[in-house]
């Protein structure tokens, strides 16, 4: 993914699973994820270094970076397909608290990105990635 980044800036869901591979999940999530920062992440939110993996200030700026894209291109009439801007949407959802804390993240971001999720499996259930997406979610 930051190969292709690095290729194609503009590429939004790049962007937006770049954040989703550094956001919360099933393995990794809660208190553990929440808490998992080292000193000086929560300031980084601009430096190109990768300050730890996960990173919630990674998540969030990469989640940052492809709604904006997704909002330009709609301004330009160039839209990206509706399944792709829904999934950047609502990892957005899921990576953009940084910092949260651990005892609402689950209320703030993961219930929030599940919903998010199943409403994008009910219009494209025979997406295979979307379904992979929703399960996911659903076992967060």
């Amino acid at each position: 993914l930051k190969t292709c980044v690095s290729i194609a800036p503009n590429c939004a869901l790049a962007h937006s699973l770049i954040a989703f591979c550094h956001g919360p999940n099933y393995n990794f999530k809660g208190k553990a994820y929440y808490e998992y920062t080292h000193p000086g992440d929560l300031n980084d939110a601009k430096g190109d270094e990768e300050p730890t993996f996960p990173s919630q200030i990674v998540a969030n700026r990469h989640s940052l970076i492809a709604t904006e894209i997704v909002q330009r291109l709609e301004k330009e009439a160039e839209r990206i397909k509706d399944v792709e801007a829904r999934i950047i949407s609502a990892i957005r959802i899921l990576t953009c608290n940084p910092g949260s804390d651990p005892s609402t993240a689950e209320q703030i971001n993961d219930v929030p990105f599940a919903k998010a999720m199943r409403s994008i499996y009910n219009s494209y259930p025979k997406d295979s990635e979307v379904a992979y997406l929703c399960a996911g979610s659903i076992m967060a």
